[in-house]
């Protein structure tokens, strides 16, 4: 279907609700109410060359399909690139995170002394599941409930640890 711009513009304004309809079913990040219109007004100019009256739904129907298709990969794209890093890697230094990482170190043998300490006041059977747990091992079902409530006493026993600050 050919339209000058005119004929176009009056076209689009009779499916105009599609695109305010969609704009609130959908949040795409950067994207105010202009892009909705836009990005509608470019759909709809790409339906219009692919429509054919002749079979399937109306132009209305193929309208609202072809944009909730597009909506649909800007938000699946937008998922994607928020999980993928855009920015170069930078070293410690200049994000200046070296000195936490300096601090981090120099404390690590204070927490494995810790750590030691409140080791050092478990039963056998605690300190096995707590082993086990730690190291991820798959847990025998007969035997599940009691290790939670093992690992329940071994937190219990942490907090008092590290409240009363016996290290």
């Amino acid at each position: 279907m050919h339209l000058d711009g005119l004929e176009l513009k009056k076209q689009y304004q009779t499916y105009l609700p599609v695109v305010l309809s969609l704009e609130k079913k959908y949040y795409i990040p950067g994207w105010d109410h202009e892009d909705w219109l836009q990005e509608g007004f470019v759909s709809f100019y790409q339906t219009l060359q692919t429509f054919d009256a002749g079979k399937g739904p109306t132009l209305g129907a193929y309208f609202k399909l072809n944009f909730n298709r597009r909506l649909i990969s800007e938000v699946r794209y937008f998922n994607a690139a928020k999980r993928r890093s855009e920015q170069p890697l930078i070293p410690l230094e200049e994000a200046g995170l070296h000195e936490t990482v300096a601090d981090y170190q120099a404390l690590q043998p204070f927490y494995q002394e810790i750590f030691a300490d409140f080791t050092g006041k478990l039963s056998f059977q605690e300190l096995e599941t707590l082993a086990h747990y730690l190291m991820r091992s798959p847990i025998n079902e007969a035997e599940e409930s009691s290790q939670r409530r093992i690992l329940y006493r071994v937190r219990s026993k942490l907090k008092r640890h590290l409240q009363e600050g016996e290290y």
